[in-house]
């Protein structure tokens, strides 16, 4: 069945549709663009060739709305909350320092006898924080790896998409071309 439609733009508020030879007549009210895309909806399903592509098209918008407000949003979550982390992190290496301060301060005034002690134990606890330090550190740095990579993964999936939507634009085309589409 070969299939015409033309839209004539027959003043700002309204819009009507032609569709098979006049035999069909559509007039709407533009309140918004559902209405229109539910119009050109009902037009393009008239078409079996067409309906397809037109089921394809919701699925692809759908799609993409679910990356954009599932997965993009949640891997801003997942930065956000490593960004706070690592601030509570710095918070408690400073906190740690500051308790060390005052117990050498209190150790020293309280006890000079044991000041070469109280110096290695300073010494040990710092190697500790040290340590607990590069601990965090690494555990930093591999959840922006996994982070880095699930970008990557979406990165690549984007592109994917990319490649499918034109493709599919390609075919839609030439659809439209052979529909008649004005």
């Amino acid at each position: 069945m070969v299939f015409n439609s033309r839209i004539h733009f027959r003043s700002q508020n309204t819009i009507l549709f032609r569709a098979n030879a006049n035999k069909k007549v559509h007039a709407l009210k533009m309140v918004d663009t559902l209405q229109v895309v539910s119009a050109w909806e009902t037009i393009l399903k008239q078409s079996s060739a067409v309906a397809p592509l037109v089921g394809l098209l919701a699925v692809v918008v759908g799609a993409w709305k679910y990356l954009e407000h599932t997965i993009f949003n949640r891997l801003k979550d997942i930065l956000s909350l490593k960004d706070k982390n690592l601030g509570q992190n710095v918070e408690n290496v400073e906190k740690k320092l500051t308790n060390l301060d005052e117990d050498l301060e209190e150790k020293f005034s309280n006890n000079k006898e044991n000041l070469e002690t109280l110096k290695q134990s300073m010494d040990l606890k710092l190697e500790n924080v040290r340590v607990s330090l590069k601990g965090d550190i690494a555990l930093v740095q591999a959840n922006l790896e996994g982070v880095h990579a699930k970008l990557d993964e979406v990165l690549a999936f984007q592109k994917e998409f990319l490649k499918m939507y034109i493709g599919f634009e390609h075919r839609l085309s030439v659809v439209e071309g052979k529909i008649g589409i004005i």
